[in-house]
């Protein structure tokens, strides 16, 4: 029973700490690019009126180290996804 009730807590804990503009923009937005949860916290920081909950903006503030760790851990992703060779289409250059 110990064991259960810790690996539930776990779990809870694991989950409280992903950041939830990271995950927020990766599942509205999958190509919004390279730290699209940082870049969100920041923009409902600077903008309240925008967001989605603009009287908890202390939240975003929280959440800003969890969002980059989520942002650096899909970084990869993010960049296969939105790479210059994906974006060249018939002899075209790539737009920068």
């Amino acid at each position: 029973m110990k064991k259960s009730s810790f690996n539930i807590s776990l779990s809870l804990l694991v989950a409280a700490l992903t950041g939830c503009s990271s995950v927020a923009s990766h599942v509205n937005n999958p190509h919004a690019g390279a730290y699209a949860g940082v870049r969100q916290n920041f923009h409902d920081i600077d903008h309240p009126e925008d967001a989605k909950f603009s009287s908890y903006k202390w939240v975003n503030y929280l959440d800003v180290p969890f969002s980059a760790t989520s942002d650096a851990i899909t970084l990869p992703i993010d960049l296969a996804l939105h790479s210059p060779a994906k974006e060249v289409k018939d002899g075209a250059e790539p737009t920068p």
